[in-house]
């Protein structure tokens, strides 16, 4: 492994920006590299922005599985109707990182 491609895991390691990716592939350019350099480069590239998207995703059902847990525990104490409501508009509009969110309760009481 070139100490190119070494800076794609070193990019992955910090959790860098996508569009630090292109930076290494873009000096080697710079400095004359040869083709099978850039190949290499935007090979290692690709697969780092493959395992970032996969972190990224695994992260996202981490938190969205502890928010999960978080509200059946919040909403197990709970016994009061409008009580329950109120806590699951409260838990979507944190989850959501919106301002606004209502509930309507329809049917009969």
């Amino acid at each position: 492994m070139s100490h190119d491609q070494a800076s794609c895991l070193e990019l992955l390691a910090r959790g860098a920006a996508v569009e630090a990716y292109d930076r290494p592939v873009l000096l080697a350019r710079a400095s004359g590299a040869d083709a099978e350099t850039l190949a290499g480069l935007e090979q290692a590239k690709q697969l780092a922005l493959r395992v970032r998207a996969e972190l990224e995703g695994r992260r996202r059902r981490e938190a969205e599985l502890s928010a999960l847990f978080e509200t059946a525990h919040d909403l197990s104490g709970l016994r009061d109707l409008d009580a329950v409501l109120r806590a699951i508009v409260q838990r979507a509009r944190s989850l959501l990182g919106t301002e606004v969110a209502y509930l309507s309760r329809g049917g009969t009481p």
